[in-house]
């Protein structure tokens, strides 16, 4: 246990980081469900579209918390000097990364659109973005400063998001009972 407290990094970055990934998931969480809103809001009542989007929100959550283990597993995994260093800045390049490489496979219209060859060059092409902004961040202060300026901006907007999810989950938990 001590080696996992010693590897991972500070609790302000772990913070951020969390908050971060909750606010990636929310926002692509409610542009899916803004997209389809119009079909479903012909089909549903009211009460019907408030459980859709709660179930969005609550599955949005469960998907920032495995994407937060994922980054806190790397740092504890990798190397220190590959990923304590900088975390947050880091954090926040692989979970950009990590949802353009998911965007094309969850939106409806590319679903229909993506030719056979498209995932292995897209994949190709997410990993070396990840080596690509991973060197200008171990080798520019400039880069970590832009990185970490959204990291500072996030807290505001992942705190609703985190209240507005576990309102969600309360919502689900109250509509099964």
């Amino acid at each position: 246990m001590d080696f996992i407290k010693q590897r991972l990094p500070q609790k302000e970055d772990l913070i951020n980081t969390a908050l971060a990934c909750i606010l990636a998931a929310n926002t692509w969480a409610i542009l899916v469900f803004l997209h389809s809103f119009p079909s479903l809001s012909l089909q549903m009542y009211v009460n019907e579209l408030i459980a859709t989007l709660a179930y969005t929100l609550g599955g949005a959550l469960t998907e920032a918390v495995l994407i937060f283990i994922f980054l806190c597993g790397l740092a504890v995994l990798l190397p220190e000097r590959f990923f304590k260093k900088d975390f947050s800045a880091k954090a926040i390049l692989y979970l950009l990364v990590i949802y353009l490489l998911v965007i094309p496979y969850n939106w409806f219209p590319f679903k229909t659109q993506i030719p056979p060859l498209f995932p292995p060059l897209w994949i190709l092409f997410c990993v070396l973005l990840i080596v690509y902004f991973h060197s200008k961040i171990e080798h520019s202060q400039r880069a970590v400063g832009v990185f970490n300026q959204i990291v500072d901006r996030v807290p505001v907007l992942g705190y609703f998001y985190l209240g507005l999810d576990l309102f969600s989950w309360l919502f689900i938990l109250f509509r099964i009972i």
